[in-house]
């Protein structure tokens, strides 16, 4: 018979490491005591059947997590709903007390998908002081807008790039439908805390990349154009809320990534859909998309060293946000793609040294080698960058990036 509970908790990162944190936490709705909120120890009632617990961090770089257990008949404490992997107890049982030790796990990452539906349904009625169309020219590219949800629907009349097999330099470029690509993933929008880095980050994580043997996630990273050129035009001004938060970051700077229009598609360039692109390549690699800010642009992952770091706290957080509490320690195969601008950007991060201590000082060591083979191609009428990387000292594959 269980007398009486005790519950105290601290926080960690994914790597096991202690954060400092202020807790709060309830037995069925109704708030605990607590002398010391950063030390605490919890008395629950033995007639609780569901507790919660809220860590909140006493840094800006890591968001609140609450997490919730089922009280079982003993006063075991049992992690429950969809933030069960963001915690770990212990129960410790004798003469009728039971001493329960979480820990709660936080993250530098937030879902915030919904939030980012609701900037797409709210778009801008003027633009430099004159109406706009900006719903209505939505509606014409994609059909249906603004979505309800970040599901990829098929889109058997859009069309995508012919290349030849193995990949070559060309002149030209062709296009084609292809009504067998199918995006089947798991769509989320999230946000990063506390750093000059994009704030926003589309992700689409295939089914075919199984969580469940927690190994390494292959990664295609996209850069968006740079957002200098937009200054007076896009993001700001005419009743638009600060970066993130405004229709012209969710939409230009992330929903046209990830969605795919059945138009012509040299009448909508801006429209990449990245998923699509990879889904239609056979490209077996989770699409991330950060959003980057019009005044700070890409900010710290134009370092090899943070980008791995942030990619890393991604990759943990959506373990756990598939229920895997231990998260793979290292990425898998990681490649990155940009467009237009973006491809400046990319040149920035080429060149950023490398850490010999950091697990992406491997990473810099291959793209100094790829840089060291860089040349000028003609490709579609105009002069692009061609980077010839070799593919497990077989052959070569030649990628050329506009630069417009």
């Amino acid at each position: 018979m269980t007398l009486f509970s005790l519950l105290t908790a601290v926080g960690s990162d994914w790597k096991g490491f202690a954060l400092t944190c202020h807790f709060s936490a309830t037995a069925d709705g109704v708030p605990l005591a607590v002398a010391d909120d950063t030390k605490p120890f919890w008395s629950v009632p033995t007639t609780a059947t569901t507790v919660t617990i809220t860590a909140t961090p006493t840094v800006p770089t890591f968001w609140p997590t609450t997490v919730t257990f089922d009280v079982g008949n003993t006063g075991a404490l049992t992690p429950a709903g969809p933030t069960a992997a963001f915690v770990t107890v212990k129960d410790l049982h004798g003469a009728g007390v039971v001493l329960s030790f979480a820990t709660v796990v936080l993250s530098r990452f937030k879902d915030v998908s919904d939030d980012v539906l609701k900037l797409l349904a709210n778009p801008p009625a003027t633009r430099q002081g004159r109406p706009a169309h900006v719903l209505q020219d939505y509606k014409d590219t994609y059909g249906v807008f603004p979505p309800q949800d970040w599901d990829l629907d098929d889109k058997p009349d859009a069309h995508f790039l012919d290349l030849p097999n193995p990949p070559q330099v060309v002149q030209g470029v062709s296009f084609s439908k292809d009504t067998s690509v199918h995006v089947d993933a798991e769509n989320v929008v999230l946000r990063l805390a506390g750093v000059v880095a994009p704030k926003l980050w589309g992700v689409s994580w295939p089914a075919t990349i199984d969580r469940n043997d927690a190994q390494p996630t292959p990664i295609l990273l996209f850069l968006r154009q740079g957002n200098a050129q937009y200054i007076g035009s896009f993001f700001s001004g005419d009743g638009l809320g600060p970066y993130p938060d405004n229709f012209d970051y969710a939409s230009f700077g992330l929903f046209d990534d990830m969605a795919y229009p059945e138009v012509d598609p040299f009448n909508q360039p801006g429209s990449k859909g990245v998923p699509y692109q990879a889904a239609k390549a056979g490209a077996k690699a989770v699409t991330v998309h950060p959003v980057n800010s019009l005044n700070e642009d890409f900010g710290v992952i134009e370092s090899t060293k943070q980008m791995g770091r942030i990619l890393l706290e991604l990759q943990a957080f959506m373990f756990r946000r598939a229920g895997i509490a231990t998260p793979p320690t290292t990425l898998g195969k990681t490649a990155i793609a940009s467009f237009s601008s973006g491809t400046h950007i990319l040149a920035r991060i080429l060149a950023s040294p490398g850490q010999p201590a950091d697990p992406w000082a491997r990473v810099q060591d291959q793209l100094d080698r790829v840089r060291q083979e860089r040349h000028q191609c003609p490709a579609a009428g105009r002069r692009r960058l061609a980077v010839r990387a070799p593919c497990n000292g077989r052959n070569a594959v030649d990628a050329c990036a506009g630069a417009g």
